[in-house]
């Protein structure tokens, strides 16, 4: 019995050395690889970083199973104390693996959950890691560590579902009393002055993505739309086509080109 132990502690010491050689020689591998992006090579590492773990704790796995199999009567009850124990860890631990499974995000993506908002830079079984993005679309220079279970309690807003091409909104806020149609006449004259460089670009973009999707294709071009929050308020909504790593810079070009318009003709 004690040289059977030995032995499966053996393999199972070789499983490991053996894996971790193999990710050294990869990563070497990687490193010399030249990928179009660094969000790309960022998703190689994590995702064979993830396959290493994942084929090491199976093979380990039917190394001891039978092991563990004439010993599962007696650690039943030492079974149960433990789920209960690590409810939380089994539950990151199985929201991990349906994320894996039906792939909300990636690394890389822009995300939105439960208020926390940031760009996607880690995942792995038990938490996910996030470079967090300030309301004006800026990195704040923090990470989030989000547990897994997370994704089971809250909807995910994926804000680069689109690799390429995305539409955008925001609004500016106006007086009852201001001239609308002139506001909205300055904005949207702004909107398209900084868009107009990669229009064609976008509308061709949607296009294909549409007639894959079998869906209607949407209007691309600018537009302004009226909100009304309260009787005192009025929000010009402004939707534009942005590409989808930089709306931060989209909007703020938009909002400084309008106000230097409104400036100009008053």
């Amino acid at each position: 019995m004690q040289q059977e132990i030995m032995w499966r502690v053996v393999g199972t010491v070789l499983v490991i050395a053996v894996a971790i050689i193999s990710r050294i020689i990869f990563l070497r591998y990687v490193q010399k690889h030249n990928f179009p992006n660094a969000d790309a090579k960022r998703r190689v590492l994590v995702t064979t970083r993830n396959m290493f773990f994942l084929t090491v704790i199976l093979i380990v796995s039917i190394i001891w199973l039978s092991h563990i199999r004439d010993m599962a009567i007696s650690l039943a009850a030492i079974a149960v104390a433990l789920v209960i124990a690590t409810k939380e860890i089994l539950l990151c631990f199985l929201a991990g693996i349906i994320r894996g499974i039906t792939q909300p995000f990636r690394v890389a993506d822009r995300i939105e959950i439960n208020g926390l908002r940031g760009d996607v830079i880690d995942v792995n079984l038990i938490g996910t890691t996030l470079l967090e993005i300030s309301s004006t679309h800026q990195y704040t220079g923090r990470t989030v560590n989000l547990p897994n279970s997370l994704f089971m309690s809250y909807p995910v807003i994926n804000e680069t579902y689109l690799d390429e091409f995305m539409l955008h909104i925001f609004s500016i806020p106006l007086k009852r009393e201001d001239d609308l149609e002139k506001t909205e006449k300055i904005i949207l004259d702004a909107a398209n002055e900084v868009c107009t460089e990669y229009l064609g670009s976008a509308v061709k973009y949607m296009t294909e993505v549409s007639t894959r999707a079998g869906l209607e294709v949407p209007s691309v071009e600018p537009r302004v739309s009226i909100e009304f929050p309260d009787r005192e308020t009025v929000n010009l909504l402004v939707r534009v086509p942005v590409p989808s790593r930089r709306k931060g810079r989209i909007e703020q070009a938009i909002i400084r080109l309008y106000l230097t318009k409104l400036k100009e003709q008053a």
